[in-house]
């Protein structure tokens, strides 16, 4: 029987994630936030069709590195009661 390994999340990967792929969500998607990775991919490929739709993005993407280090620290406890 296979055995899932649960490691910790880093905030340094969060941030390299968050800086390089951003609007793609692989940040949320590290984080084991599937849905809301999946928003930022949906939001950012409407913004190829409907341009204001970057204003959106860039306001996430600004509260999610105010809010990083907390939501990292977060899923380490999520992973932690498992």
């Amino acid at each position: 029987m296979a055995t899932l390994v649960y490691t910790a999340k880093s905030f340094g990967t969060y941030l390299l994630l968050w800086l390089f792929l951003g609007g793609f969500g692989a940040h949320k998607f590290y984080l084991g936030k599937v849905a809301q990775g999946l928003r930022y991919l949906a939001i950012t490929a409407v913004s190829i069709v409907f341009a204001p739709l970057f204003l959106v993005l860039g306001i996430c993407w600004i509260v999610d590195i105010v809010t990083g280090r907390a939501q990292v620290e977060k899923a380490n406890q999520e992973l932690a009661a498992l």
